[in-house]
């Protein structure tokens, strides 16, 4: 896995060192950084950089992806809605959609004080439910429902996954992009069927409640490809 992960590290620092020679890049953390001549950072810097921003996310983005396929094998309806979305944009003949698109498909981007009379003791440690608080029943009427429309329907309601203020987490954009595409490709070139009963629900389906994020129990879900021919082509150009 790491040699994997360093053959693809190293294809991207060679694409993005291409771009910057030939003046076609884009502003990115990375391109900033080997342009500031004040910074005189070695490979290794750049590589700590670089893995910094991929595994920044890497257990909440993976777990919410676990916990969405789990939905989804339930719920084929869902997808069904959110492929008839992706083909205003992309037909089954392009399942990797587009890398740089900039979340223009709606429906899948649809996510010592004292408080109301109580007196929060200077060096109190403070939790977020943010379970709770997404699952508000004076913001939605439904918390319950698997329903992603919501968000098309209140596009400004409050949402706690990311935490709040300034210890909010600073990656928010970067895991909203990266699951945007995902999810793009995933619809786009797979139709997900149910294989086992699952309880979706993250407290009672919750794998291990003792750890930092919550996994769903083990399941397994049908990938079936939607456009064998041009999925296969993809996937050949991708490792090329």
């Amino acid at each position: 896995m790491r040699s994997r992960r360093d053959a693809y590290l190293s294809a991207l620092n060679k694409g993005l060192d291409d771009r910057i020679a030939n003046g076609s890049y884009s502003p990115c953390i990375q391109a900033n950084v080997i342009m500031d001549k004040q910074a005189r950072l070695n490979k290794d810097e750049l590589t700590s950089i670089s893995l910094t921003m991929l595994s920044g996310g890497l257990d909440t983005v993976t777990t919410q992806v676990a916990w969405f396929m789990a939905f989804l094998s339930q719920h084929p309806e869902i997808q069904e809605k959110a492929v008839s979305e992706i083909r205003k944009f992309y037909d089954d003949s392009q399942p990797m959609c587009e890398s740089a698109d900039d979340q223009k498909c709606q429906y899948i981007v649809a996510l010592t004080v004292v408080y109301e009379g109580l007196t929060i003791p200077q060096g109190s440690v403070i939790f977020l439910n943010a379970w709770a608080c997404n699952m508000d029943p004076n913001v939605w009427s439904d918390p319950e429902v698997f329903r992603p429309e919501r968000w098309l329907e209140l596009p400004d309601a409050p949402l706690f996954t990311y935490g709040v203020g300034y210890r909010m987490c600073a990656g928010s954009l970067l895991a909203n992009r990266e699951l945007y595409l995902l999810y793009m490709r995933l619809f786009n070139s797979f139709r997900i069927e149910k294989h086992d009963q699952v309880d979706c629900h993250p407290i009672r389906g919750n794998a291990d409640p003792t750890s930092l994020v919550a996994m769903p129990k083990r399941y397994r879900a049908r990938f079936v490809p939607r456009n064998p021919g041009a999925l296969g082509k993809a996937m050949q150009d991708e490792d090329t």
